[in-house]
C-alpha cells in the first residue's frame, strides 16, 4: 500500500481543501479523494469526490476481509465514482456509479448516526451482464516449452 496526501491553504479560517491518493497492491486498486474539510469553526464536514478503480475486485476485497476466498466471477476490473458529504451526525454518498466488468449501476447512500443508526441505500442496475459474470476467466498464458535438448536433436 502506498499513499500521498496534499492540503491547500485555509480559506476564510473555516475551509481546508485537500486530496488523498491511495494505491492498494492487492487488486491493483487506486483510490482518489479530492475535496475539503468545511465549517471548521463549528460542526465540521467533509465534502468531495471519490474515485476508485482496480483490476481485480476479489483481490481488493480479500485484502480487507482477512484474506477471504472470493469467487472468480468478481475477480474482474471495477470502478466506482461518488460525491461524498459527511459529518459527525451522518453522511451521504450521492451520484454513485459502480461498474464491474459489463455490469453497472447508480445510486445513493444516506447514513444518519444517533441512538439508532439509519442506513438508506438505493442502487439501480441499468446493465447486468450475467454472461460476463458467469464466464470463466480465460488465461492467456502460453504453455511452457517442455522439450529437452534430447528432444530437439534431429
Amino acid at each position: 500500500m502506498s499513499f500521498a496526501a496534499a492540503g491547500g491553504a485555509m480559506v476564510q479560517g473555516r475551509t481546508l481543501p485537500f486530496s488523498f491518493d491511495l494505491k492498494i497492491i492487492p487488486g491493483e486498486a487506486n483510490l482518489r479523494f479530492s475535496g475539503a474539510l468545511t465549517r471548521l469553526d463549528k460542526e465540521p464536514q467533509v465534502k468531495g469526490n471519490l474515485n476508485v478503480e482496480g483490476k481485480n475486485l476479489a483481490a481488493f476485497i480479500s485484502a480487507f476481509a482477512d484474506g477471504a476466498s472470493l469467487p472468480d466471477s468478481i475477480a474482474r476490473p471495477f470502478t466506482s465514482k461518488a460525491t461524498i458529504a459527511g459529518s459527525e451526525t451522518g453522511g451521504t454518498v450521492s451520484d454513485l456509479i459502480v461498474k464491474l466488468n459489463g455490469t453497472q449501476g447508480t445510486g445513493k447512500i444516506t447514513v444518519k448516526l444517533g441512538e439508532v443508526t439509519d442506513l438508506n441505500m438505493q442502487l439501480a442496475i441499468n446493465k447486468f451482464d450475467v454472461d460476463a459474470l458467469l464466464a470463466p476467466k480465460i488465461l492467456a498464458e502460453k504453455p511452457e516449452n517442455t522439450k529437452t535438448d534430447q528432444d530437439k536433436k534431429p
